[in-house]
């Protein structure tokens, strides 16, 4: 059956968790079967998610909600409703929207789709995943203690450097299909 035949019941801001097997990827629903979500690739085992930790850019697109998913387990997962007050829907659509085309730095400990998903829906960037990736890989990572730059070079505030090359690296934890 085509899955668009499918009623997913999210609503425009509702958070997207996608379970990539060892990784969850996030996106963020927009309405008309679309979400928005930071990726740079297709990419899932574990080997590849561990090389992910060198990975430098990724880009934030805008695409049909089957298309992310692909078949995989996900849910809607507003994880930190009860610790913060979502922004209104129009906002988080409207500054999701406003980012797609974006190549991002990317950082595993710092910047990665969970924290995208999570600034755009509450203001605040954080990701369970990135403590789990401590414990699993702690020396590997870059800092233990990086926090994104707050700043005004995009519309979610952060400070960002944006790559004009088409070169995206697909070796990243949060991937698409």
């Amino acid at each position: 059956m085509d899955p668009t035949q499918f009623e997913h019941g999210a609503k425009p801001g509702d958070l997207i968790e996608i379970f990539r097997g060892s990784f969850e990827h996030w996106a963020v629903y927009i309405g008309g079967n679309e979400v928005v979500h930071f990726t740079g690739g297709d990419s899932g085992s574990l080997g590849n998610t561990l090389l992910a930790l060198t990975a430098s850019v990724a880009q934030v697109m805008r695409d049909k909600i089957w298309e992310v998913i692909h078949g995989d387990r996900f849910q809607i997962n507003n994880l930190l409703d009860d610790k913060y007050e979502p922004r209104e829907r129009h906002v988080i659509v409207r500054e999701a929207c406003r980012m797609v085309g974006s190549v991002l730095k990317y950082s595993v400990v710092s910047l990665n789709c969970e924290h995208f998903a999570t600034k755009l829906r509450y203001g605040r960037p954080e990701s369970r995943q990135r403590r789990f990736l401590e414990v699993l890989a702690g020396p590997l990572l870059p800092s233990r203690h990086l926090h994104l730059a707050r700043g005004s070079s995009s519309p979610v505030g952060w400070r960002t450097t944006v790559y004009r090359s088409a070169a995206i690296c697909p070796l990243i934890l949060c991937t698409s299909r």
